[in-house]
């Protein structure tokens, strides 16, 4: 599938918390720190220039 960014939405989950809901022992104050820094790395752009560099084709010279 060409063009094809795999995702996990899960219902009812924060964006920010999907990776951690395989970690419910986390503490609550931890996820929420996580959660805080992950929606100020999408506010300012980080995320949407790191998702961008990952997903665009880079050709590598042949020898």
């Amino acid at each position: 599938m060409k063009g094809f960014l795999p995702s996990l939405a899960l219902q009812g989950i924060r964006p920010e918390s999907q990776a951690f809901v395989f970690a419910p022992g986390l503490p609550e104050g931890t996820a929420q720190r996580i959660d805080l820094a992950i929606s100020e790395l999408k506010r300012s752009g980080v995320v949407s220039s790191l998702r961008q560099q990952a997903t665009t084709v880079v050709s590598t010279p042949t020898r």
